[in-house]
Order: C-alpha cells, then sequence, then structure tokens
C-alpha cells in the first residue's frame, strides 16, 4: 500500500547520491519496479520478512581464517525456524541476449566463493547449517547456491 509513496523519496535519495538527470529517472523507475516486483514475489516476502530469528540487514561479521582476522558485510542474514542459517546477497543485474539460464549461471559462477567465504564465517562460529543464496530483485529470483535436497 506504501508502494507509491517510495518514488519520491527514493529519488530524493538517488539526488543525494549524485544521480541526475535522466540517469536519475531512470535509476528511480527501476528502483521503484525492484521493489514492486520483490513484494509480489513470495520469495522476495520472506526474504524481507521481519519475523525471522537473527535476521539482519548489512551485517557485519568478524572471525579468523588462517590465523587472520575477516570481516565480511552480508547484504541479508536470517535464521529459520528449522534453525537453519541464510545469509542472501542481493543482485540487482538483468538477463542480456544470452537469456535467463546463462545469466543466472553466470551470476551464480561468480559470486559463489564470496558467498562461500561468508557460509565459512558462520561455519568457524560453530553455525550450521547454512545456506546460501542470490536474491535478484528485479527479476524476483532466489537462487540458492549448493541447495539441500528439498525446499528451503
Amino acid at each position: 500500500a506504501r508502494l507509491p509513496a517510495l518514488p519520491p523519496l527514493v529519488r530524493h535519495l538517488l539526488l543525494a547520491a549524485g544521480l541526475a538527470g535522466p540517469a536519475l529517472a531512470a535509476a528511480t523507475g527501476r528502483v521503484a519496479r525492484a521493489l514492486a516486483t520483490t513484494l509480489a514475489d513470495p520469495a522476495g516476502r520472506w526474504v524481507l520478512a521481519a519475523g525471522h530469528a537473527e535476521a539482519a540487514s548489512e551485517f557485519a561479521l568478524t572471525w579468523v581464517d588462517g590465523g587472520r582476522a575477516e570481516l565480511a558485510v552480508m547484504d541479508r542474514t536470517l535464521l529459520t525456524t528449522a534453525g537453519e542459517r541464510w545469509v542472501i546477497d542481493y543482485k540487482t543485474g538483468e538477463p542480456g541476449p544470452a537469456g535467463l539460464a546463462a545469466f543466472l549461471a553466470g551470476e551464480v559462477e561468480r559470486h559463489a566463493p564470496q558467498l562461500q567465504r561468508y557460509r565459512r564465517a558462520w561455519q568457524a562460529r560453530g553455525t550450521t547449517p547454512v545456506r546460501i543464496a542470490l536474491y535478484f530483485p528485479v527479476l524476483g529470483r532466489l537462487e540458492e547456491l549448493d541447495p539441500p535436497d528439498g525446499p528451503p
């Protein structure tokens, strides 16, 4: 119900970030579409739901890996009622001429090392299992990496 009021706020925030002219108008429209798509998508609503335990956005986690302190800032993390830790990274890209399947495969391949690093961070704290995924707000699509058998 609040979506129609968001474009002026989004426009203001993007303007403050330095966008202007046609880029400002395009970005404002893209953000509005991404929000509408995410809220229309059951997976998007699930990712953003307030009812998850330990849900956080832009969550910073420090751990020791190989004797070195490491820092990771995760777009979204949550704990399900089944006791599974999820780490979700948002990606705003869209498929090109190669199509959706090729785009998703490329994004998964490109971002897998980062998400696997996030998984190791949680596992270093003794948290298991850890499920990792990419969420595409423009597409309304959740792509889990290394999914176990069965739905989330």
